[in-house]
This record gives C-alpha cells, structure tokens and sequence, in this order.
C-alpha cells in the first residue's frame, strides 16, 4: 500500500528576467559623474567666498577712494555681499580731541548739538567742516598760578588764547575749543597748565612742506602773542626810586574776553571795531581784590584810546584777530571774503607783518 506525499507537488520560489534587454537610461552615469564634480566645485567656491576671508578694519580719512574699490557689478552679490568695503563713521565722544587736515590747531569737541536733544558723541563719516563761526575768545593771564617752575624762570606772565567755534558738521550744529599757548607746550614743560590735547601750531620742523598758510598763522600768532606778553608785563611793574621793578599791582591773573560783531565775517580785519563787546576781570589773591569791567558802546579800541589800565587792548586786538584768522584757514572757511581774513592776500601779510622786526627781535630763544 502508497502513502500519500507532497514531495513532487511543491514548487520552489525562483526569479527570472531577461539579462538581454539594454539600460535605457545611458546617459545617466557620466552626467552624475560631472554633475557631482561641478556641484562640488560650486558649493566649494561659495563656501570660500562666504567664509575663507578675513575683514579687516582700517582708518582712513579717504572715505571715497575706499568705497571705490569695490568688487566688479558683473560679479553676482550672492559671491560679493559679505566682502565689498563699507565704511562705519568714527565715533567722536564729546571732550575729544581731534585735528583737521590742515594739521594746524588741536580741538575739543564741546558738544554736539541736534534739533531738540544734545548728543554725547559725533558720528562723523568724512565730511566738510561748514559755516564755522567763532563766537568768542578768551585771553587767559596767570602769573604764578598753575605754572610751573619752569615756566616762571622763562617769563613773569603766561598769555593763552582759547577760542570757541560754532560749526556745522554733517548737518549737526557742534561747539569747538581750541587753544594757542607756546609756553604751555611740550617744548617747554610737559606739565605745563595748558590742558592735555590742546598744543601751539605745528612748527617748521615738524612739517616737511609746511603750507604757506599755516607757515604764516605760526609767525603772526608768535609775534602778537609775544607783543602781549610784553605789553602786560610792562603794564603790572614799574621801576622804584631805587631803579628796582616792583609789581604795581600784586596780580595772580585775569582773563580778557572778546566777542566779535555779529557781521565780523564779512568785516575787513584792518577795522578797529571787528570787536564789539569787551569783558575783563584781573584778581589780586593776596589782597582779596578783583578789578573788572566791560565795554560795549566803545569796544576794545575805545579802551585803547582812554588808555584803560590794563593798557594792553592794541596788542590783544592784534592777538584775537590772528587767532580767528588762523581758526578760519585751519577749519577751511574758504567762502569768506579775504578781507575778513589776514592770511588771504600777500598784500594783507605785509601790512600785518610791517611791525614783525620789533615783535620777532623780543622773542626767547625757545620760541624761535
């Protein structure tokens, strides 16, 4: 008797297919080929371009030729953005110092003035100096106070003139401070009571082309410096019966303070009203006294002719004109008229410097 088996009815799973039909898709592995090598390429290049590089940050005071140097328009900005120039305004905090091209004078930004608010900084990105004007100057007298030693072996008194400018930078009204005091420079002691920052023209030597316009505001502001110096130093001594030189008054200091008329800038220099109002203050410390006064109706020439004690009005007249004229060249107040300037003409410097061999033949061997 059979028993019944499976065995020859089961089949065995199997795959079969035509290994004679061609790949349609011949193209395929050649383009994936110099597809993924371009792709590689790319995605390199941008990641150089966005990356590889490193930004450096610079000072320059030629703002427009460094934006000129920008990457080519055909190149596209997705390879260019992250690496083409660009220029961030130099922050000025207020109570800095800074110069201006010319080089001439040292100025404190004061403050910075908007519409309705007061900044404590300036962001200035490169632009003119415009409508400057200087609204006062203050000649500032000192004997024994604040100098030092050797400052008072070289000269009984110590004259510095401080000017105070209205201008207009980047369309901010800003308030400038500037001073001139050759004995409270470097040249003569480095602790001398003219404050940190603020410094005399920039002599011959130290300029290799020095401008002639500076050259000259040097020379003038020296002389009628000088001529000051003098002239308040004769005026507070006089000789006793002995033939010694007393002090006629026992002063410590004092300040002079001249405002010009509001229309100065269109004003010849030569005009003996270029200053309209007058105040000063001269202090004995010992004695507690203070000799003051003002002149409005008269101005500084009208002091001149009555002769009023200190008689030293001709000379600071000379003085503050020099100085306003050296602040207009240096902040490059071209637009003025050149009568309303000393340093404009030859003609003017001639007339201004006639007197130069007398003031020039007075001056110490430091300050030549």
């Amino acid at each position: 008797m059979r028993m019944p088996s499976f065995v020859n009815k089961v089949s065995v799973p199997a795959f079969s297919y035509s290994v004679t039909r061609e790949y349609p898709y011949k193209w395929f592995t050649p383009v994936a080929i110099v597809g993924g090598i371009l792709l590689t390429v790319l995605f390199s290049a941008i990641n150089f371009y966005s990356t590889a590089y490193t930004m450096v940050t610079t000072t320059t005071p030629y703002r427009e030729s460094f934006l000129s140097r920008r990457w080519p328009r055909y190149i596209p900005d997705i390879f260019t953005s992250k690496i083409q120039p660009w220029c961030e305004p130099s922050v000025i905090p207020a109570h800095s110092y800074f110069n201006t091209n010319q080089s001439g004078l040292t100025y404190e930004l004061f403050s910075v003035e908007g519409e309705d608010f007061s900044t404590a900084a300036l962001n200035y990105t490169g632009g003119s100096i415009d409508e400057c004007a200087v609204e006062k100057l203050s000649i500032r007298f000192e004997t024994s106070n604040s100098r030092s030693p050797v400052q008072m072996s070289t000269s009984d008194w110590e004259v510095t003139v401080s000017s105070f400018i209205i201008c207009e930078i980047e369309e901010h009204p800003v308030l400038l401070i500037t001073r001139y005091g050759p004995m409270s420079m470097d040249i003569m002691d480095s602790k001398g009571s003219l404050p940190l920052g603020f410094y005399g023209h920039l002599s011959e030597g130290q300029l290799s082309m020095p401008t002639p316009g500076l050259y000259w505001a040097e020379q003038l502001s020296k002389a009628f410096w000088l001529e000051t110096l003098v002239a308040i130093t004769n005026e507070t001594i006089q000789e006793s019966a002995a033939g010694t030189a007393a002090s006629r008054y026992n002063l410590s200091s004092g300040f002079i303070t001249l405002y010009p008329r509001s229309d100065s800038q269109g004003m010849d220099m030569k005009n003996e009203s270029f200053f309209g109002y007058v105040e000063w203050a001269f202090f004995d410390q010992a004695r507690g006294q203070r000799y003051m006064g003002s002149s409005y109706d008269e101005g500084i020439i009208g002091l001149g002719r009555n002769k009023s004690w200190p008689n030293v009005w001709s000379q600071v007249d000379r003085l503050g004109k020099a100085m306003v004229s050296t602040n207009y060249r240096d902040l490059g107040q071209w637009q003025l008229p050149s009568q309303a300037n000393m340093l404009s003409s030859p003609e003017s410097l001639r007339y201004w410097t006639a007197n130069f061999s007398t003031n020039l033949a007075q001056s110490p061997n430091w300050l030549m």
